[in-house]
């Protein structure tokens, strides 16, 4: 995200990009760490409200440009779909699912917005909306990539693709607000990282080695690790060279490793720390193994380090389980 802050500021302003970086991490740091939660869930609905408008609002300008040859663009939906379904086997896209569903209402930060709401009514309400709010954004960014396929097909496949689009479409002072929203997005996605970060880093990393820790001094903790964070991100983001290649290699791991341990943490009243770990241990080992045999073709390696993490959590905690009542009926 601060690769990606960065290159939208490049782009447009003409700042080098490490300076672009450093500025748009910086700012970040800055109102994350004097305004917490607070400010992250105040200027994440600003940004929202500017895209829900301006989105639908640049699929009708390009509904509704001059030229647009809709037979094409029909039939150029009809392609990719045909597409999809004829280049990838079932399980494939039966993985694709259980990646796009699995990681957009349980990933960490999904988790502490849901821990951070008033009640359980207003977390199932939520969830739903934003459940419908996903299926609507994927199904609009499939027709602006269809219709700026047949319009511009000159454009090159790159992070910035959306923004050059939104350049030909947008008169001045809306694509000026597009890219202002185009980077309020990415800070708020920054924000959101920094804060669930720095509430991981205090509570599940200091409290339990300081059990004496007063709250104040858990604060503390939370804001010097989101200027650390932040100072990494900065460091980092300077040898990223793409988005969507960090992203994929970064949530290939990330997603059949933690999410499972996610999952079941909500849905489960008892916990073993060793099952995590054997499954934290184990899930990599099995997933390069998979990957370097050429099976992930015939069957998505994602998928199955998934179903390795839950049975290997699951037998651990099965044995843990079995023996603590082994244990509680003898005595």
């Amino acid at each position: 995200m601060s690769y990606a802050g960065g290159k939208l500021v490049n782009n447009v302003f003409g700042v080098s990009k490490q300076w672009s970086i450093v500025v748009i991490t910086s700012i970040v740091i800055l109102y994350s760490f004097f305004g917490g939660i607070r400010a992250t869930i105040q200027t994440d609905a600003l940004q929202f409200g500017h895209f829900v408008v301006l989105i639908p609002l640049l699929v009708i300008m390009m509904i509704f440009s001059d030229g647009l040859p809709t037979a094409e663009v029909s039939g150029q939906m009809k392609a990719s779909t045909r597409l999809a379904w004829d280049g990838y086997s079932l399980s494939a896209l039966v993985g694709l699912a259980v990646v796009w569903s699995v990681m957009s209402g349980f990933d960490p930060i999904i988790v502490n917005r849901m821990l951070a709401s008033r009640s359980d009514k207003a977390v199932r309400n939520a969830l739903v909306a934003v459940g419908g709010f996903l299926v609507l954004w994927l199904l609009l960014m499939n027709v602006i990539g269809v219709i700026g396929k047949t319009l511009h097909p000159e454009l090159q496949d790159s992070d910035q693709l959306l923004l050059n689009i939104a350049e030909i479409h947008f008169p001045g002072i809306l694509y000026a607000i597009f890219v202002i929203a185009m980077i309020g997005v990415v800070m708020s996605s920054q924000d959101s990282i920094l804060n669930s970060v720095a509430v991981i880093f205090s509570e599940d990393l200091v409290s339990p080695l300081w059990l004496d820790m007063s709250d104040g001094q858990k604060l503390l903790f939370s804001k010097l690790s989101t200027i650390g964070i932040g100072i990494i991100a900065i460091i980092v983001a300077g040898y990223v060279d793409s988005i969507l290649k960090v992203l994929s290699i970064v949530f290939s791991y990330y997603l059949p490793i933690m999410v499972p341990l996610i999952l079941l943490s909500v849905l489960l009243k008892r916990h073993y720390w060793q099952a995590a770990i054997a499954s934290m241990i184990l899930t990599p080992v099995f997933f390069l193994l998979w990957e370097s045999s050429g099976f992930g073709e015939a069957f998505p390696s994602v998928v199955f380090a998934l179903l390795i993490n839950f049975l290997v959590y699951g037998i651990v905690h099965l044995i843990l389980s079995k023996r603590e009542l082994t244990t509680a009926s003898s005595l």
